[in-house]
């Protein structure tokens, strides 16, 4: 395990005053007479994920005259597929919600006239890193257009956090939560179930570090295996304080300290100690 923590959630239903407190607040954050428009409601999906994205016909006229008075709402809750399998019945049910058409709707903020930012509720998304990091690459594109984006959402956990980091504005709902763990991993041995009922697997190890085959033929990880999996995870989780600190403009030590407290902090610490940019109270 690498890094402090345990983890926990606070959740908050959305209500429909999130919206009216977020286009208060976008109005102060971005630029002035701006009028929030929440593109669609949230498609719910098999899976318990959804994603509000923006239908061509609420952008047209924004798009015609080039008018930036448009805000986009995206809202993520739960696991994205990466592509839709049109070939599998259990994905044709998840409609036409994917990672890739998260990732057009953003490139559809960044690109398209009449865009003045988006708003991203985060709703406790359950994301490989890969995904985190192509969503920050996509927030990317839409900052260098010069657009803002605010995050907002009730509990942050690691991921979450570090799309968060990605934006203009990071965004807390009062009394919420910060809660951002360690990495780590958890493996199966199996050679002693495989003993009990009579059976042994046989592999032949090319390399020292070549442990593919110790989750059949050990009831541990090798010295050697252990070893990879420690380099990974330091290494992983250097590159996510790395992230934070850069984003937030703090040093790799205070970012270290700061989630080491924060489990301890106050909505004025967390803001005090530039982990988030607003406490907000929908």
């Amino acid at each position: 395990m690498v890094g402090p923590g345990i983890q926990s959630y606070n959740r908050i239903p959305a209500t429909d005053g999130s919206f009216m407190m977020l286009q208060r607040l976008m109005m102060s954050c971005l630029v002035s007479a701006m009028t929030l428009i929440t593109v669609a409601p949230h498609i719910a999906l098999a899976d318990d994920s959804r994603a509000a994205v923006v239908p061509e016909s609420q952008t047209q006229d924004a798009e015609a005259d080039g008018d930036p008075s448009r805000v986009g709402w995206l809202e993520l809750s739960g696991s994205l597929d990466e592509y839709q399998e049109h070939v599998s019945l259990a994905a044709m049910t998840h409609g036409d919600v994917t990672m890739r058409s998260v990732i057009k709707q953003l490139e559809h903020v960044a690109t398209k006239p009449g865009y003045a930012g988006i708003v991203i509720y985060l709703d406790e998304p359950r994301l490989s890193l890969t995904q985190v990091d192509a969503l920050q690459q996509a927030i990317g594109r839409i900052r260098k257009e010069g657009r803002k984006v605010l995050v907002f959402s009730e509990a942050y956990d690691m991921s979450s956090y570090l799309i968060a980091c990605a934006a203009d504005e990071i965004l807390l709902q009062e009394k919420g939560s910060l809660q951002i763990l360690g990495l780590g991993v958890e493996e199966i041995y199996a050679a002693g179930l495989l003993e009990k009922i009579g059976m042994k697997a046989d592999f032949v190890q090319v390399g020292k570090f070549k442990g593919a085959d110790e989750m059949f033929t050990r009831k541990q990880p090798s010295e050697a295996w252990s070893q990879n999996f420690d380099a990974l995870l330091d290494d992983l989780y250097s590159q996510i304080i790395t992230r934070i600190s850069e984003a937030r403009g703090l040093t790799e030590t205070q970012v270290e300290q700061a989630l080491t407290d924060v489990w301890t902090m106050s909505d004025e610490e967390l803001v005090e100690r530039k982990l988030v940019d607003h406490i907000v109270d929908r």
